[in-house]
């Protein structure tokens, strides 16, 4: 199985709700391209960041947005890894210990559960996420 870990705001999961994001054609080809034994995963964390980015949106856009979010959670092939306090924990420890970065403490628990499933690919063009030593199938543009 090759797994893929779905990325937030401006990135994938935002990107693809937003037709009028700068990332929306590539993470839609992106989501296209995906090898077919590709599974996908992101974290409560990440969906929760996803749901903040549309909270000043307009009920049209907040609508969509808690569409997408129960259709991520709803099982459809879809891994969402729980906020747990050991993640938390873990995330706030690399958080400090990458105090000379720009990462958020969503990002340290991305990298984490990234680590912990052997997960190379992202689906973001987040830059924090090839400091991290990871590979991003969006553009930074």
């Amino acid at each position: 199985m090759n797994e893929i870990f779905a990325d937030t705001n401006h990135n994938h999961w935002a990107a693809l709700q937003v037709n009028r994001d700068r990332l929306h054609r590539y993470a839609v080809k992106a989501m296209s391209e995906l090898p077919a034994n590709s599974h996908i995963a992101t974290s409560d964390l990440v969906l929760i960041e996803f749901l903040a980015h549309f909270c000043q949106s307009g009920k049209l856009a907040r609508l969509a947005a808690i569409a997408t979010w129960k259709d991520i959670r709803s099982g459809g092939g879809i891994f969402v890894v729980p906020v747990s306090p050991e993640l938390v924990n873990r995330a706030g420890e690399l958080y400090e210990r990458a105090s000379d970065k720009a990462w958020s403490l969503t990002d340290c628990s991305s990298f984490l559960i990234m680590r912990d499933r052997k997960i190379q690919d992202a689906l973001s063009a987040d830059h924090h996420f090839v400091q991290a030593g990871f590979r991003t199938l969006l553009p930074a543009l």
